[in-house]
């Protein structure tokens, strides 16, 4: 099999749910790890890209409750934070993993910057739920009168919510390109990646939101050249009426397709799997290459297209049909 570059996404809620503490204990990435170790044995160069969202939220809360005159962190150190405790977790199970199968491949872990507008109107929407989901009144109360974020109803209870700026450059990509180059696992653009911006002053200074880490996983796809780009959750696919008993299993369609679908107010239950599906759309539009989402447990026959959903430029049939 030729050898192709292919981005994998795993998302922050798969690491660990938003309704357990952010401690290692409740972090166990051993399927996570032997899910990548079956793709690399493929042959594939491999970068692993990961959400933030319960992680980066128990952060920004220690550091809101931190005793006086421990001074309070940004949004940007936050997610450089969770970049630093994923990178390692994963560094760590992915080298245990290759080690039981004799693989001799290096794993890097990149912090990894991503450049926004400032200007973005994005910045007035306090659209992405962070941390842990939150029932207890007092607690409730606190964050309200001392984080300075608005807390969104989730779940039967409540999360809190930033904004979330389109990504515009990956900032690291062309040190991520060279250390595929020497043949190493990259894990990267962890959390949607840290948000900086330009300023008035010409320089770089971090800003307070958290990019969503499908967006940027199929910008960083774009900008390495890769051939697929996969994101890997705990079903086994986009399900058509999702929760209802019609629901059933969608295996392949064009991004029109898929686009239609983003944008239909009436699809059942696809709330969680569309900024999947439109980061998806938007990598197949813009390189011709496919994606697809499915199950983690089914990692390396959904980057072979053998499971879950597939998003195409063209189907099959349509390509016969113009030869």
């Amino acid at each position: 099999m030729m050898m192709s570059t292919v981005v994998v996404a795993f998302g922050g809620n798969a690491l660990q749910p938003p309704d357990l503490g952010a401690t290692d204990a409740f972090i166990d990435l051993s399927s996570a790890a032997n899910a990548v170790a079956d793709i690399v044995e493929e042959g594939h160069r491999l970068v692993i890209t990961h959400g933030n969202g319960p992680q980066v939220g128990c952060g920004l809360m220690r550091s809101v409750w931190a005793p006086p005159g421990v001074p309070r962190l940004s949004m940007a150190t936050l997610v450089a934070q969770s970049q630093g405790e994923l990178g390692t977790l994963l560094s760590i199970a992915l080298s245990n993993a290759f080690a039981a199968r004799r693989l001799r491949v290096p794993v890097v872990s990149v912090v990894t910057h991503v450049l926004v507008d400032i200007n973005d109107e994005a910045f007035n929407v306090f659209s992405k739920p962070i941390g842990p989901v939150l029932s207890d009144p007092t607690v409730i109360a606190s964050l309200r009168d001392n984080v300075g974020l608005p807390l969104i109803p989730e779940r039967g209870g409540y999360r809190m919510a930033v904004p979330s700026p389109f990504p515009q450059k990956v900032v690291e990509a062309a040190a991520i390109r060279g250390l595929l180059d020497q043949g190493a696992v990259v894990i990267a653009g962890g959390g949607g990646g840290i948000p900086v911006a330009s300023g008035r002053d010409g320089l770089v200074h971090g800003v307070t939101g958290v990019i969503d880490k499908d967006r940027t996983s199929a910008l960083l796809a774009r900008s390495l050249g890769a051939t697929r780009l996969v994101f890997l959750t705990d079903v086994e696919g986009v399900y058509r009426d999702f929760g209802t008993p019609q629901q059933a299993l969608i295996v392949e369609g064009t991004w029109e397709d898929f686009d239609d679908l983003v944008n239909d107010p009436k699809a059942a239950g696809m709330g969680s799997m569309k900024p999947k599906m439109a980061a998806a759309c938007d990598f197949v539009k813009s390189t011709r290459h496919s994606a697809a989402i499915g199950s983690l447990q089914k990692a390396a026959q959904v980057v072979d297209g053998l499971a879950g959903t597939r998003i195409v430029w063209e189907l099959e049939e349509e390509r016969q049909d113009a030869q």
